[in-house]
């Protein structure tokens, strides 16, 4: 999926609240590793799109950091950070290239990693490596792949929770995982798997 995909959607809302993906509320399961945690860290947020995960971490104490390749979604983002009085470190920057800001005790990836060409998945996994720290938690949400029927000639790639667990093996461990199903529209619909992990490093 390229930038120019997302740069269309985003000039065409007039608000986070516009765009097909926009949730206030925290994952679950970013959630529970914040809460597993005895004292805030350094958390990373990979297409952090209008920085509403980055904005709410940084109101727990988290020294944040946020990427992103789309300059009206970081414009968002900067705007929500500036009203929330916190401060974060934004970067307009392509995860496959970007040098990073050190190492991180919580990585965040909501509509990253399965927006990649499958030829980029390998540079991509490189730098999650070099990102996360030792006992870090990565949490993931994907679009999970039902049947072999289950896929569209756009949109985000599709694979199984046994693909992506054993992608990411053996630096990343699954602690848990859940599913749901969500309607959408075409050509990605009519419906899409949402699949949420998390993994311990």
């Amino acid at each position: 999926m390229s930038q120019g995909f997302y740069k269309e959607i985003y000039q065409k809302a007039k608000r986070p609240e516009d765009l097909p993906w926009h949730r206030e509320e925290l994952p679950e399961w970013l959630g529970s590793a914040v809460s597993e945690r005895t004292k805030p860290g350094r958390f990373l947020d990979i297409g952090c799109g209008t920085g509403v995960f980055s904005v709410q971490l940084a109101k727990m104490g988290y020294e944040v950091t946020a990427i992103d390749f789309t300059p009206v979604a970081l414009q968002m983002a900067e705007t929500r950070a500036s009203q929330a009085g916190v401060e974060i470190s934004f970067f307009h920057a392509d995860v496959l290239t970007w040098e990073g800001a050190g190492t991180f005790d919580i990585v965040l990836d909501s509509g990253c990693f399965h927006s990649l060409k499958t030829s980029d998945r390998a540079r991509y996994k490189t730098q999650l490596f070099k990102w996360l720290n030792p006992g870090a938690d990565y949490v993931l949400i994907h679009f999970g792949r039902r049947n072999f029927l289950d896929w569209r000639p756009m949109g985000p790639r599709r694979y199984t929770r046994r693909h992506i667990v054993s992608e990411l093996a053996p630096e990343l461990t699954e602690i848990t995982y859940k599913d749901h199903i969500e309607k959408t529209s075409f050509p990605i619909g009519p419906t899409i798997q949402i699949c949420e992990y998390r993994f311990h490093r």
